[in-house]
C-alpha cells in the first residue's frame, strides 16, 4: 500500500481487534497487525480502554498491559461526531 492511500485510511477499534494487535498468541494477531498497519488513523474509544486493559492484564499481567498502552497512539472519538 502506498503512504498515500495509507493517509486516507481511518477507523474504529473495537476491544478485540486492538487485543489482538497486543498479543501474538490470539488466533487473530496476524490478520488484526496487518489492518493496523495499513490504516494511518484507528481511533480507540475510551469506553475500550478499561476492557482492553483489564484483558492485558488477564493474559500477561501488568507488565503487558505497562508496555502495550503507552505505546498505542490513543485518541478518544468525541461522541456524535462522523467520521
Amino acid at each position: 500500500m502506498d503512504s498515500e492511500t495509507r493517509l486516507t485510511l481511518k477507523a474504529v477499534a473495537d476491544t478485540g481487534f486492538v487485543f489482538a494487535v497486543a498479543v501474538p498468541k490470539d488466533p487473530s494477531h496476524q490478520a488484526c497487525a496487518a489492518i493496523f498497519r495499513a490504516y494511518s488513523l484507528i481511533y480507540l474509544p475510551q469506553s475500550v480502554l478499561a476492557e482492553l486493559g483489564y484483558l492485558l492484564v488477564k493474559v500477561g499481567g501488568s507488565r503487558l498491559a505497562s508496555q502495550f498502552l503507552p505505546k498505542s497512539a490513543v485518541k478518544p472519538l468525541p461522541l456524535g461526531m462522523g467520521i
